[in-house]
């Protein structure tokens, strides 16, 4: 019973850190996915395709039929080298440099919010690999980080009925917890650690929020390992009561059979 018990625990606690690591990931990913950190994050890198296919050019060419859209119309669209641009009216006036920041920041919009008919992985065969960078792949990363979590509390759970000694659960579950947020710190400076600038750049894109993760992580594992300490300081003060109060009954006792005998 013993063997099969230990067996079981090796096995709650490796799935509680694979949980743990998981849904760290899947939330760093699907956290850094949200719209206004993925525009701050690739306005660069569409600035860069917006050199290669002269976007300037083709918006200084187009500018009057686009200002004389404008005067009835709220956003300008037009198809250029593959890719969907918006052009809002409220900035026309201004200059052709505005503009152009504009309506990179309308292409980033209109790749985020593109509706995708396929599952994250299916659609390479079908679209270019800006779906990543989209609410749908946000979605789809935010779904693996909640079964994850579910994985998480389940072997949490697990632990906690498996572990013989509960004052040991908080160590268990907090070291491995602290253990994950290294890892995640560690893929974080590796990322940053990239040597070619374009790579690290969209990589970064999923992983900007890694060190709001981390630290968050670090704040539970704390929590937890401090709530561990409490148990043992506040079992090791009752043991130590117990003592006191174990002794102080001897005394008494030895002090009570003493007045008998001078009796």
């Amino acid at each position: 019973m013993g063997f099969i018990r230990g067996i079981l625990t090796v096995l709650a606690t490796s799935v509680f850190f694979f949980a743990a690591l998981s849904s760290a990931l899947f939330y760093t990913v699907g956290s850094s996915l949200d719209y206004a950190a993925v525009e701050n994050k690739t306005v660069d890198l569409v600035s860069e395709i917006s050199n290669q296919i002269n976007l300037t050019q083709k918006l200084t060419s187009q500018l009057t039929i686009i200002k004389s859209y404008c005067k009835t119309g709220s956003e300008f669209n037009f198809s250029y080298q593959e890719y969907n641009f918006t052009v809002p009216c409220s900035g026309i006036n201004q200059s052709v440099s505005g503009i152009v920041n504009d309506t990179i920041r309308g292409l980033i919009r209109n790749l985020y919010y593109e509706e995708y008919d396929c599952v994250l992985w299916d659609c390479f065969d079908k679209y270019p690999p800006t779906f990543l960078i989209s609410a749908q792949s946000q979605a789809y990363w935010y779904k693996l980080f909640y079964f994850a979590l579910t994985g998480l509390i389940l072997s949490a759970a697990a632990l906690f009925f498996l572990i013989e000694k509960k004052r040991h659960v908080p160590f268990v579950t907090g070291g491995l917890i602290l253990l994950a947020s290294l890892i995640i710190l560690a893929i974080n400076k590796a990322v940053n650690a990239v040597s070619t600038e374009i790579i690290a750049e969209i990589i970064g894109v999923f992983f900007s929020r890694a060190s709001f993760v981390f630290f968050r992580m670090i704040f539970i594992s704390a929590a937890i390992l401090l709530a561990g300490l409490f148990i043992e300081f506040y079992r090791v003060g009752f043991k130590v009561y117990n003592l006191f109060s174990k002794l102080e009954k001897e005394k008494k006792d030895k002090t009570e059979k003493l007045e008998k005998k001078e009796k």
